[in-house]
């Protein structure tokens, strides 16, 4: 079936250009006239009947539209699966970030497949780098300081509210897709119980440990387990930006990584807001979870940009 529509669609697009010659044949001696392989093709190439049409018979047009047709469609949805998409985004989970009267998100869903996660997606792995980083940050601290337990005082790694961010600009959203799923990023994944998709911050990764607040919810994933979860192996621990009206993995656990669909990167209706990659934003609203990263050794965690 592909080699005879490739059969037609080569007759089609040469039956148009032997006609374009013969159109120019008259105005210009020097267009050499392409080499016919087939009789019916000489004949017509050759004939100077007044009946004979230049437009393309109706079965032609419909061959030409339905190429045409099939592969705007395939590019479409190779665009939309593998690289980028936008949907709309409903609810009050992820407010103020997100408005819950329905806002159109741009999802990225290539630089995701292509960088996995932050460290990898084993909790070993990622302790021992987190570990080793933190060696590193000591060791320079410790050149700048006069104390080596002040420099050992302190995490490497700051978390800090989008709320206390400064402006996000294209440069700074142009190396957050080129780095890996870290903690921070907005992401949509499929809901691990019921057809559909959820929009939430990555609040942990494998390794990392969550202590659960579960003072105003009834049912949480805690009352089921112990009150701190090591996220396990391949595994996100997603939240909303407004706990207190949040339905995340404090109710139905870790998201397996293949769930996910991709990363939010901006927020494009209305108005255009990049989507920064921090801690959620700083809200009156209990029940948000507290996180220790994986390799923490009771370290002061920063909330705020070293100076």
């Amino acid at each position: 079936m592909l080699s005879l529509l490739g059969t037609q669609r080569t007759l089609v697009f040469r039956r148009v250009a032997e006609r374009a010659v013969r159109k120019a044949g008259p105005r210009n001696n020097n267009v050499i006239q392409p080499q016919q392989t087939f009789r019916r093709t000489q004949r017509r190439s050759h004939s100077t009947s007044p009946n004979e049409t230049d437009e393309l018979s109706f079965f032609e047009t419909v061959q030409l539209l339905a190429f045409r047709g099939a592969l705007a469609a395939s590019t479409v949805y190779v665009i939309t699966e593998y690289c980028v998409d936008v949907t709309l985004c409903e609810g009050p989970s992820m407010h103020p970030t997100i408005q819950s009267s329905g806002e159109i998100i741009l999802v990225d869903k290539w630089t995701t497949r292509r960088h996995g996660m932050a460290d990898g997606s084993v909790a070993t792995e990622r302790i021992m780098a987190a570990q080793s980083r933190q060696r590193a940050y000591q060791k320079q601290q410790s050149k700048t300081t006069c104390s080596k337990q002040h420099s050992s005082f302190f995490w490497h790694e700051p978390r800090v509210s989008v709320s206390d961010l400064p402006p996000y600009t294209w440069s700074d959203a142009w190396k957050q897709m080129q780095s890996p799923l870290s903690v921070g990023d907005v992401v949509v994944v499929q809901h691990p119980s019921r057809k559909g998709t959820v929009c939430k911050r990555i609040v942990a990764l494998p390794g990392d440990t969550v202590i659960g607040n579960t003072a105003p919810r009834r049912s949480t994933f805690y009352s089921r387990s112990n009150v701190s979860v090591v996220v396990p192996d391949g595994c996100l621990w997603l939240e909303g930006d407004n706990p207190a009206n949040s339905s995340d993995s404090r109710d139905y656990g870790p998201i397996p990584a293949n769930l996910l669909v991709g990363r939010v990167v901006a927020r494009v209706w209305p108005p255009f807001v990049w989507m920064p990659r921090g801690s959620p934003p700083r809200t009156n609203q209990p029940g948000a979870s507290t996180v220790l990263p994986a390799g923490y050794q009771g370290q002061q965690i920063r909330k705020q940009l070293p100076v």
